[in-house]
């Protein structure tokens, strides 16, 4: 699904890492008849920043360009990209994997969002065993947010899916402008969760 979103002139990738071990590659689809700049600016530890291997990216009409995003983020181990483009939208994927020393962990498509808003709600997420069990020494889950236009509050409840109670206290978050924030859902047991996040500013 996240391949069959339609072209836009701006979208946000929530996902992937910059760390060692990751691999993440930025998919940028041009399905126009003409040729689109695009512009990738990163939140990170460090703010806002527009790397020069994410400026003025030419994906020609009817094609791919694939930028990694080690090229952007390099080291940033939760970044949020900021996709812009100009002569024509381009729809935008993060394809994520990692590496624990000779251990792949997995590849997933990240969707992009298009745009931010004060409310946001993530249906069927899902604890396996596995990561349950694996929470003790590293966070299988996490969910990632960003204010990029101005500091705030987001408050974080999770529900079982086909249940309305709580499934853990509600997590209160403080947001700060342009640095992205982390919650830890590792705790969870394992079995399948909507997660809900409200924010008094667009995140």
């Amino acid at each position: 699904t996240a391949a069959c979103r339609p072209p836009v002139m701006e979208s946000w990738l929530v996902g992937g890492s910059g760390a060692t071990g990751a691999a993440d590659l930025v998919v940028l689809t041009n399905p126009g008849t003409v040729a689109a700049t695009v512009q990738l600016t990163v939140y990170g530890a460090q703010d806002e920043q527009r790397p020069p291997g994410g400026a003025d990216v030419i994906v020609p009409a009817g094609s791919q360009r694939v930028i990694p995003l080690a090229g952007v983020a390099l080291g940033e181990p939760s970044p949020v990209v900021r996709v812009t483009a100009a002569g024509a939208p381009v729809a935008a994927t993060l394809q994520t994997s990692i590496t624990r020393t000779l251990t792949p962990g997995g590849v997933d498509l990240v969707g992009a969002i298009t745009v931010p808003t004060n409310s946001v709600v993530i249906p069927a997420v899902v604890i396996t065993e596995s990561a349950a069990a694996a929470a003790v020494q590293d966070a299988t889950t996490v969910l990632r947010m960003l204010a990029p236009t101005s500091a705030g509050t987001a408050t974080v409840t999770v529900t079982r899916f086909d249940g309305v109670e709580p499934a853990s206290e509600p997590v209160t978050v403080p947001l700060t402008k342009g640095i992205p924030a982390e919650v830890d859902l590792a705790g969870l047991a394992a079995g399948t969760y909507t997660v809900r996040v409200s924010a008094d500013v667009p995140l």
